[in-house]
């Protein structure tokens, strides 16, 4: 006797196997293709020599996408900038910055660069596109903290007292050392991992219990005073310590002033007219970073003067 529900159900389950074997053809080509566009090594190996061939002192790399380590491979004895977003910070320590992109991400890699930087037009090698970015020609730039610090006053308030920062280290992560020698504790250049970004910037613990921390300057000239801040990695993952306040005073008083929750991401810009006391040329500059707990606070900031509100 014919089993008529068996009969029934057959072409739907032919249906079904087809339309398996259907997605799977399509899995297996998507793949294929995405396989093929991910650049060779030797695509990346030839855009490397080339920057060996053409580079001159001074000179860093960055990678579009910078999660791809295989171009480092093939240019260890050059600096490389790690940031995916890179700002004014990261990258003005070099005389040039050479881009090494997918193909297709030329674009990417060049909006992930500060304003005003010259981009060359890309030179392809394979599946990889080579570009040369130049700095501003002329530099905006009147003043930046990290290239004055030297010259900064640095000090911790408490209501008990005042402790001034006398020793200045300098060598490749200039710092003023506060006290003990305790890295968290020192006032200087680093490089941290804020936001799962690693960025340039002015390392700055915050003073707690009421005090607070104060790196000043004089003399700085008056412009367009702008920058970033964020709380690294280890800081927006911890419960310790309190909200910490960034402010930024000329002549004493505010003018900028910001607030971070412990757990608040980003290394966020900033940016505020900057000018002198009346009757004065420059500006006297102070910044603020205080919490009312401290512990696992940690905290980085940057700062530049330009004549023109030039890019961050």
């Amino acid at each position: 006797m014919t089993n008529v529900p068996a009969m029934a159900s057959r072409p739907w389950a032919l249906l079904s196997a087809g339309l398996l074997i259907a997605a799977s053809v399509g899995v297996f080509v998507a793949q294929a293709v995405q396989w093929s566009s991910v650049p060779a090594d030797g695509d990346w190996q030839r855009a490397a020599e080339r920057i060996r061939a053409q580079a001159r002192p001074g000179d860093a790399f960055r990678v579009e996408p910078e999660w791809d380590s295989r171009p480092r491979v093939f240019l260890q004895e050059m600096e490389y900038v790690p940031a995916e977003r890179a700002t004014w910070f990261d990258v003005a320590p070099h005389a040039r910055v050479w881009l090494l992109a997918e193909a297709g991400r030329e674009d990417t890699a060049v909006e992930n660069m500060p304003e005003g930087w010259r981009i060359g037009a890309p030179e392809p090698f394979g599946s990889v596109s080579l570009l040369l970015a130049e700095p501003p020609s002329p530099d905006p730039t009147l003043w930046d903290v990290l290239g004055d610090l030297e010259r900064a006053k640095v000090r911790r308030e408490r209501p008990e007292g005042q402790e001034d920062c006398q020793t200045f280290e300098d060598g490749k992560w200039p710092a003023w050392r506060c006290g003990r020698r305790d890295l968290l504790e020192r006032v200087g250049e680093t490089l941290q991992v804020v936001t799962n970004d690693a960025h340039r910037c002015l390392w700055a613990m915050p003073v707690d219990k009421g005090g607070r921390l104060v790196v000043h300057f004089d003399g700085v000239p008056p412009g367009t005073l702008s920058g970033h801040y964020g709380q690294p990695i280890d800081a927006i993952r911890s419960n310790r310590g309190g909200p910490v306040t960034f402010e930024v005073l000329a002549a004493g008083e505010v003018i900028h002033r910001k607030t971070f929750d412990i757990h608040e991401e980003g290394f966020l810009p900033w940016s505020v007219p900057l000018a002198p006391a009346e009757g004065a040329s420059a500006a006297a500059l102070t910044f603020s970073i205080s919490a009312p707990g401290s512990q696992d606070r940690f905290f980085c900031f940057t700062a530049r003067v330009t004549a023109t509100g030039g890019g961050q």
